[in-house]
Order: structure tokens, then C-alpha cells, then sequence
């Protein structure tokens, strides 16, 4: 089986990175401003103050100035290198934290990952506007609901059915953003696009959906039951025949909110991206649920403050 890098797509020779591929275009284009924000608030969380405490002082900490790119490996895998003001480049977030100084506080990427989670709302915000600035690389058209982070469900945001991104919410629970998912979500969206596909597929018994989605959903774990939720998601999706209304009145939010809470593999985190992606109700979501979606939110805030 040919690498990630090495499969076709027109897309990406048209140098377009808003969509997922065999090849992991989406991913390569956004896993650099993933890695540096999270690698920024790592740096901010652990010096344990607040920018208001220390005077608004917080550059070092939070490594302005630093960029990210992704540097295909002749593995034809690839992976993110750090890029200081001084125009050094670090090809490991090891070598990043130890020329930024922060070797010491912060030991591993394992570390960066667990501080940026525990990130609140104060220094998420102090690091986004050094994001965009740094997003100023890739076209962004907030009309399209892009962010620089490259969200998987922010390409089903625009869906007429929520199956993509509900199903997309299956794809990531409890389990990390890789360059395989992009792989697995093209595979699973092109033989099954809508609930339809799947239920009609599941109904007829010609072949064994079960085995078929266990097979494709390997390489991100729990294969076998989020298969059997998928399976039951799009049958309920159809059951219901769900479709997106992007402006209900507060009675008919509250009753699709409840309708949204009792679909088969729908938790706290696929409700708050319905929310916040197809609904586009910001200020109800909180991102408990998740970093990404605390970054996009704050992400959405940012811009609509520009705008302003």
C-alpha cells in the first residue's frame, strides 16, 4: 500500500487543501498551526501566571514570532518542524521547546498536548491572534466557516443532513487527529454519503456492512463499535428524517437539542459541534467537550471582533 503522501489527488495539485483525501491534504495544510498553538499555550500555561498578572509581558512565553510548516518525509509520511524569529528551524517539538528556553518546564510533546488541553479561555485568547497572523499563509473565508486549525467538521458544516459531521464526531471520539483519519472519513463519506446509503446498505444484507466499516475503521481503534454506532446513527438519521434548519425559534432549538441528544453515538462533544458548526450558536458552546472546539470558538470570536 502506497504512503499518504505518495496517493493522487487533483485537489492537491491545484493547490487546494479544504477537503480530505487518501493523501491527507487537510491534514498537512492545518496540522502546523495545531501543532504551534498547542505548543504556544503549553509554553504559556506552564510559566503559571496570567498575561494581566505579569504586565501583559507573555511574548516569550507564548513564542511570538514562531511559524510552522509541514515537512513531507521521505518515508512519505511527514510531520510539523517549528520555525523561531531567528529563522531557526526545529524539526521536533523537543528542539522547539529547548531553543525557546522552555526545555526544562515543559519536557515532551506529550506534556505540550496535556497543558494545551488544560488551557482556559485567558490564554487561548492570547494566543490566538498570533495564530492569525501566522494564517495569513492560507486563504481563509470565514463565510465558509474556515479556521486556521483546520477542523474536520468544519467541512460538513454546510451539509443539508448533520450525517457527515455526526459521523465525523464518531470518527475523532477518543481518539487523536491523524493523518489516517482523513483516510478513513474519504473511504467511509465516498461509499456511504448520506444515512440512506448506510441504512439501505445495512437493510440488504448484500453485503456485511458490519465487517465492511470494521475493516475501514481499524486504524483508529474501537473499530467494531463505532461501527455498529454508526450503523445505528444513520438508521435513527433516516428515521427521523433529520434535516438542518438553521434558524429554529428557542421552543424548536430546545426540542432538536433533545431530538440531537438521543441519536446513537451522539455525546456532549458531537452536540456541542452541531452547535456550534451547523447551528452556529458561539456563544452556547463552552468546549468542554474539547480543545479544538474552545480554539474555534475563540477562533470565531476573534474574527468577528476584526470585522467589527
Amino acid at each position: 500500500m502506497s504512503s499518504a503522501s505518495n496517493q493522487p489527488c487533483s485537489h492537491h495539485d491545484h493547490g487546494i487543501a479544504r477537503h480530505v483525501c487518501a493523501r491527507g491534504c487537510f491534514f498537512a495544510s492545518y496540522e502546523p498551526a495545531r501543532r504551534l498553538m498547542a505548543l504556544k499555550l503549553a509554553c504559556l500555561v506552564s510559566s503559571g501566571e496570567s498575561e494581566e498578572e505579569s504586565g501583559g509581558s507573555r511574548g516569550g512565553e507564548r513564542l511570538v514570532g514562531w511559524s510552522a510548516f509541514w515537512s513531507p518525509r521521505d518515508s512519505g509520511k511527514g510531520d510539523v518542524c517549528f520555525v523561531a524569529p531567528d529563522g531557526t528551524i526545529c524539526t521536533s517539538t523537543k528542539a522547539a521547546l529547548r531553543k525557546a528556553g522552555m526545555h526544562e518546564k515543559v519536557i515532551s510533546a506529550k506534556d505540550v498536548d496535556a497543558l494545551a488541553r488544560d488551557a482556559n479561555d485567558e490564554h487561548v485568547n492570547a494566543c490566538i491572534a498570533d495564530i492569525a497572523n501566522m494564517a495569513s499563509t492560507t486563504t481563509h473565508d470565514w463565510s465558509e466557516g474556515s479556521s486556521p486549525f483546520g477542523l474536520l467538521e468544519e467541512l460538513y458544516a454546510h451539509d443539508a443532513s448533520p450525517w457527515r459531521l455526526l459521523a465525523s464526531c464518531i470518527l475523532l471520539n477518543q481518539t487523536r487527529r491523524r493523518i489516517c483519519l482523513d483516510a478513513v472519513a474519504t473511504q467511509l463519506f465516498r461509499r456511504f454519503p448520506t444515512p440512506l446509503a448506510l441504512k439501505m446498505a445495512a437493510s440488504r444484507n448484500e453485503i456485511d456492512v458490519l465487517a465492511l466499516l470494521t475493516t475501514l475503521l481499524r486504524p483508529l481503534g474501537m473499530h467494531r463499535k463505532r461501527a455498529k454506532t454508526l450503523i445505528a446513527l444513520a438508521s435513527a438519521l433516516e428515521s427521523k428524517m433529520w434535516a438542518v434548519d438553521t434558524s429554529p425559534t428557542p421552543i424548536l432549538w430546545r426540542d432538536r437539542l433533545a431530538a440531537l441528544k438521543s441519536l446513537p453515538g451522539v455525546g456532549h462533544y458531537a452536540v456541542e459541534a452541531y452547535t456550534l458548526f451547523i447551528e452556529r450558536r458561539i456563544d452556547e458552546v463552552h468546549g468542554k467537550s474539547d480543545h479544538a472546539l474552545r480554539w474555534y470558538r475563540a477562533w470565531r470570536r476573534h474574527c468577528d471582533l476584526c470585522t467589527e
